[in-house]
Formats: structure tokens, C-alpha cells, sequence
């Protein structure tokens, strides 16, 4: 069976949980034996390059990287001003290039099944052509991007003019009219699920369920005593507004009654106004990004994950992470992440954007890891929810959806 995975980006490129779920897929089914086509965005996808797309080999897997003929590549247009990315958003909804060139790529190579996670910088034409050239096809959801165009959604925000303003609603219209209904919808939250069932999307589409994979092997810990009696909490992820991460140090800045550490591993257009604002008090250390085999040296040291998310999220891929090394979260509650997160069994959840709820939750998460003995039932259910998302368990499942695709062809 011939695979071809479609995403907006792929290693060496990433921003997120898209990507890094399309880069296990495709480990995961190569390893199985499979043949595997991948088709992302080219990094220097400029207008005036002609070439439509370029090849390579990566780790095996055939890649196609093509030019998304637009304004400027994808991987730079959300470094522009807001009238510039929305100029290239209505550009790339309808953008014939790009489009064309994975039409072409599809017709060369004949896959059996077409897996699309998010297509934005390769049109949005992109699942009416695979179901034209008559390929069976497969779409994961992994955010709301297509009813809101950036893919955010802050609490307490739902009713501002940019949020409800008509041309967001045409939006939301056209994307509708553009996907059309896949053959398989794969929702990675029950939420997501329900989000865009309720606005009348994918109506023809078969619908399946199933957590994002994460590559990471899971690790057994065992409950130790609070070194000191502090609580040391990680924060992994970007440090923007919509993360939460600023509301979070603001709120903890002013904890007298708790000794704790918060260590923050990413970066983000945030850090440095942090770094300022918050020098001098030691409770709180910047790392900056690094390597994804150091960030497995800072949940070894971690008593609870922190994911203080402002915005309504689908399955984040850290949480799960965390489960794998036993370690419980704290996050809000807010999206998908009540799905993921266990009160008392797999963490703690607190309101989203609401200080005193977080400082409460604080408290009782570090009462709960003083207990030795909550502590390591805590730790054996985190290990046990980190199974459910693993890589090859995922990797089986897809092929039974592939080959009953195929059946029925």
C-alpha cells in the first residue's frame, strides 16, 4: 500500500503539533513496511520561482516540497503585518499553483489513500482534487483554523468584533464549501468533534476518533519527597499571549504562601519582555528553546507540567509527553484538555484565565505530590493515559482505516 501523508510543513520545519504528528505517521507506517509519499510547503515558496516543486529522500520517506506561488512561503507569512497575512490567507484558499502541483504529484505517484492534516499554504482546493482524481482520502483536524482563520480562540474573546465580524463568517462559509466531505474525518478530540459538527462541516464524511501519537517512550517515575519542599513545575511551549504563560507568571509572581520553581523551556515573541519583567526573581528560569533530548532532562526534574492555555485547544501533544516520564499536569480547563487531564488522577484542572482558580490548584497540586502514596497512583495512571497515544497502536489503527477504504473502492 502506497501512503501519502499531505501537511503544510515537515521536518527539518516545525511549529507544532500538526507536523510532529505527520513526522511519527510517517516513521510509524515506514517502519511497518509501507510505502510513504509526503507533500508539504517548500521554505522558499516565492512567486517568482517557477519550479513547481522539489524532491528528496528523508529517513527513507519520499518528500515533495512544493512552491506555494504566493505572496511570500508559507513558513514567512506569519511573520508579516495582519493586511498582508490576510491578503496571502485569500490568496492560498483558491491559489490554482500550489494546487496544480499536487495534482500532479498525485497523478504521477497513484497512492492509495491521500492522509491530509493541514493543507494552508498548498490551497485549499487540495481535498477536491483528491476526490476528483478519484483517490480515497483521510483528513485529521488538529485546530479550529477553519471557522477562525488563525486557529485561536482566547476565552472571553468569542463575542469581539474580529470574532464575529461578517467577513469571518464567510469565512468560516467558504472553507465548508471548499473541503468538501473527506471519505474519513479524524477527530483527535471528542471536542473538536462536536466544535465543527455543530457549525455543519464534513456532513458525508465518516468520523473517527483517535489521540495524536507522540514518538516518546514511556518512562516509569516514582514518588520522591519535594526537594526543600518546593514544588518544581515545567512550562514547555511558546511563550505568547495565547499560552497563557505570561498570565501564569503574573498571577504566581504573587504567591507568598508556596515555595516553587517554574522552569520555562521555549521561546517566542514574548521571552525577552519576560525576561525583563520578571529578572531578579529567582522562582522563575528562562531556558530559551532547546533540543527535544534536554527537554527529557527537565521532566525528569519536574514535579507537574504547567499548561495555563488561554485558548480553546484540540489534544496538546506536551501533556501527553509529560504522561510518558509520570509526570501529572496542571492545565486549564478549557478545549479538549478535560479529555486528557484527570482531576486528582492525571493532574489538576483550573479555569482558564482566572488567577485566584490557579492558585488555588496550585495548592492542592502541591499537597497532592507531598503525598507519597497519591503521588505514585498519580504517576502510574499518567504512565497508563500515555499508552493510549502510542505511535504504533496509532500506526495499526490508520491501516485498518486505509485498507477498509481500499475495500471499499
Amino acid at each position: 500500500m502506497k501512503i501519502c501523508l499531505i501537511n503544510s510543513l515537515y521536518p527539518p520545519y516545525s511549529r507544532g503539533g500538526a507536523e510532529n504528528v505527520t513526522h511519527v505517521t510517517a516513521l510509524s507506517l515506514r517502519d511497518m513496511g509501507y510505502e510513504v509519499l509526503v507533500i508539504t510547503t517548500d521554505a522558499e515558496s516565492y512567486i517568482w520561482d517557477f519550479k513547481p516543486y522539489k524532491l528528496e529522500i528523508r529517513e527513507g520517506i519520499k518528500v515533495c516540497r512544493v512552491r506555494s506561488f504566493n505572496m511570500t512561503s508559507f513558513h514567512d507569512y506569519t511573520r508579516k503585518p495582519l493586511w498582508f497575512r490576510l491578503i496571502w490567507l485569500g490568496i492560498d484558499m483558491v491559489n490554482p499553483f500550489p494546487a496544480l502541483s499536487v495534482r500532479k504529484i498525485l497523478k504521477k505517484e497513484r497512492p492509495d489513500i491521500v492522509h491530509m492534516h493541514n493543507t494552508r499554504g498548498l490551497s485549499y482546493l487540495i481535498p477536491r482534487i483528491v476526490k476528483k482524481i478519484g483517490l480515497k482520502s483521510v483528513m485529521t483536524l488538529h485546530d479550529i483554523q477553519y471557522v477562525y482563520p488563525s486557529g485561536l480562540l482566547i476565552r472571553g474573546e468569542e463575542k469581539d468584533l474580529v470574532n464575529t465580524f461578517f467577513l469571518r463568517r464567510w469565512y468560516e462559509g467558504f472553507c465548508k464549501i471548499l473541503l468538501k466531505s473527506p471519505d474519513v474525518i479524524i477527530f483527535p478530540s471528542k471536542w473538536l468533534s462536536d466544535f465543527y459538527a455543530g457549525r455543519g462541516f464534513f456532513n458525508e464524511s465518516v468520523k473517527e476518533s483517535m489521540r495524536n501519537p507522540v514518538s516518546k517512550k514511556p518512562r516509569n517515575g516514582y514518588a520522591k519527597p519535594l526537594k526543600d519542599k518546593k514544588l518544581n513545575i515545567l512550562y514547555v511551549g511558546q511563550a505568547e499571549k495565547h499560552k497563557g504563560i505570561l498570565f501564569a507568571v503574573r498571577k504566581m509572581q504573587n504567591i507568598s504562601t508556596m515555595e516553587f520553581r517554574l522552569s520555562i523551556v521555549g521561546d517566542g515573541s514574548l521571552i525577552d519582555d519576560m525576561r525583563r519583567e520578571f529578572k531578579g526573581d529567582d522562582r522563575f528560569v528562562f531556558y530559551g528553546r532547546v533540543s527535544h533530548n534536554e527537554v527529557e532532562r527537565f521532566y525528569n526534574m519536574a514535579d507537574a507540567l504547567i499548561m495555563p492555555t488561554l485558548t480553546y485547544e484540540n489534544s496538546p501533544t506536551v501533556i501527553v509527553e509529560a504522561f510518558s516520564s509520570s509526570v501529572p499536569v496542571i492545565a486549564s480547563n478549557i478545549g479538549g484538555i478535560p479529555e486528557l487531564v484527570a482531576e486528582g488522577e492525571t493532574g489538576w484542572l483550573f479555569e482558564a484565565g482566572d488567577g485566584d482558580s490557579l492558585v488555588t490548584t496550585l495548592k492542592r497540586a502541591k499537597s497532592d505530590i507531598g503525598d507519597v502514596e497519591v503521588l505514585n497512583h498519580m504517576k502510574k495512571r499518567c504512565l497508563e493515559e500515555s499508552l493510549k497515544s502510542d505511535s504504533k497502536k496509532y500506526a495499526n489503527r490508520l491501516v485498518n482505516i486505509y485498507s477498509d477504504l481500499n475495500v471499499s473502492r
